[in-house]
């Protein structure tokens, strides 16, 4: 009976569940922290693929509000003919309207849309994100008026933010678990200080630091496992809403993430209570160890 009547009277305690809830809400916030800084991390990588050595080339257009299509064709095969162009594509007037049809609105048609004097946009793809300093020399000599966009500049800058934004969100998710460590550590030693009759009880037939310690040990994994099942399940539904929510709004953007998404969750499914357990047992040996040396 004496093996098991420590952890057995301090779960029996009314501070138990509200520890697990206090536990359930840093694990919430954690999972919630860390599915975020999956999903900056993987769009920070697919922005570094999707546009890596991508660039647009402007033609602005006459006084008649026109490109001549005679100078595309001539800037396509100059184009064609440099070293490092990988493969170009000139926009057709359909497909430029279609990029500013979110800034104009539904309310016009292509036609009408079409009437306005538009540049003619040239994609540009480049073996080697370094030719475009060359390429920009090249043009700017034989077409003083073109417009170069080197779109990796910018987009590098973006994905630097998202990795930053991810690397914040680990260190909230530290300062999480080193909430979850100090509770999980002062449940412990509060629990001792209040069973202190007990434990020299023990002491007194024959029982080792040892085995109170491993007491403590299944006391704070009985203490956190909820929690971590609550807040889990919590950041998975709440996630899931949010997925959902975009997939509807824009399915073509952000349906390709559900797939990660699932992934992400298995993960933080099977990991974080690991985590837990493992900055619980950590907790439970150090508090109570730190309580039996005060012992006299």
């Amino acid at each position: 009976m004496n093996q098991a009547h420590i952890d057995h009277a301090l779960i029996r305690t009314p501070v138990a569940w509200p520890l697990r809830i206090m536990i359930a809400v840093i694990v919430f916030i954690a999972g919630l922290g860390l599915l975020s800084a999956w999903a900056l991390g993987l769009s920070a990588a697919q922005l570094d693929r999707g546009l890596r050595g991508q660039m647009t080339l402007e033609l602005p257009p006459d006084e008649n509000g026109k490109v001549d299509s005679a100078l595309t064709a001539e800037v396509a095969k100059t184009l064609d003919n440099m070293p490092g162009v990988q493969s170009i594509h000139a926009l057709t007037a359909d497909e430029t309207v279609a990029l500013l049809r979110p800034w104009l609105g539904q309310s016009g048609d292509a036609k009408s849309l079409a009437l306005l004097p538009l540049p003619q946009l040239i994609d540009i793809q480049v073996t080697d994100p370094a030719v475009a300093k060359t390429l920009r020399a090249q043009l700017a000599k034989k077409y003083p008026t073109a417009g170069l966009a080197d779109h990796q500049l910018w987009i590098q800058s973006l994905a630097q933010q998202a990795r930053l934004a991810a690397l914040a969100l680990l260190a909230l998710v530290g300062v999480l678990l080193l909430a979850l460590f100090s509770t999980v550590a002062f449940a412990c030693r509060a629990g001792l200080n209040v069973q202190l009759p007990t434990v020299a009880l023990l002491h007194v037939i024959g029982a080792t630091d040892t085995h109170i310690c491993g007491q403590m040990r299944r006391y704070a994994w009985r203490l956190v496992w909820p929690g971590c099942v609550l807040g889990v399940i919590g950041c998975s539904l709440a996630s899931a809403a949010l997925i959902h929510l975009l997939i509807t709004l824009a399915p073509s953007k952000y349906a390709p993430a559900e797939d990660h998404f699932w992934l992400g969750a298995s993960v933080l499914s099977l990991g974080l209570p690991l985590l837990a357990w493992g900055f619980a047992r950590i907790s439970a040996n150090l508090a109570t160890l730190r309580v039996l040396r005060a012992m006299p």
